[in-house]
């Protein structure tokens, strides 16, 4: 859980720094369900299930995106959670620690894109 935990406040604190700062957790939500999918769906097409030789990838996009957001509203959005949260677990992060959760993140986001990638 602290990984997804620290995973949503790279989100959280790339959008922080964009004048999106007032929608920032509602946005990070969004961009981190975004990349958490298309993660989900490389490797579920690396695997070479005949789940998506039958639905579209729209729908496919559709199926878990929901689910997915709402997971991250109750886990996140809901009654501002994601402020004691980040209070709990990033309050006493030092500058080289903000800076590596950034830079994991970014992998992260480029790690998923990859995995959309055939070989």
């Amino acid at each position: 859980m602290k990984f997804y935990t620290y995973l949503f406040y790279g989100f959280y604190s790339i959008i922080q720094k964009t004048s999106y700062r007032d929608i920032a957790a509602f946005g990070a939500c969004i961009w981190f369900s975004i990349f958490f999918i298309t993660y989900l769906i490389g490797i579920i097409s690396k695997t070479e299930l005949s789940v998506l030789d039958h639905i579209s990838s729209w729908e496919y996009v559709l199926i878990l995106f929901t689910p997915m957001m709402i997971l991250n509203y109750f886990l996140f959005l809901r009654g501002k959670k994601y402020e004691e949260l980040l209070s709990k677990y990033f309050k006493d992060e030092t500058n080289s620690q903000k800076n590596l959760r950034i830079v994991v993140t970014v992998i992260f986001i480029i790690g998923s894109i990859l995995t959309l990638i055939k070989f």
